[in-house]
Order: structure tokens, then sequence, then C-alpha cells
């Protein structure tokens, strides 16, 4: 399976959410954190991002 086998599928999904629009949006965020950080006690806004905060 080469990359161009991996890549067109979401290349795909993302055409197909933008069609989703009656107008195409001016941006799209996608947020994709990776970051692994345990809180105590699986605590409220463990899952905040500072992007959010403006």
């Amino acid at each position: 399976m080469g990359r161009e086998n991996a890549v067109r599928p979401h290349e795909t999904l993302v055409e197909r959410f933008i069609a989703s629009f009656p107008r195409p949006p001016r941006r799209l965020v996608l947020d994709f954190d990776a970051t692994d950080n345990p809180v105590h006690g699986g605590r409220e806004g463990r899952f905040f991002h500072g992007y959010y905060n403006r």
C-alpha cells in the first residue's frame, strides 16, 4: 500500500465534509492533539486546548 492509497480516503472525507456546506467555510480547524498528559482523577477541563480560549 503506497502513500497515495493511504492519503486519498482522507482527502475524500475532507472534500465531502466541505461540500456539505452551502458555502465552503473560510477556515477549517483540525485539532489533532496527540499529547498524553494524565490528570489526577480525570478532572474537568483535562481536554482543554488554549486555542479555544480566544
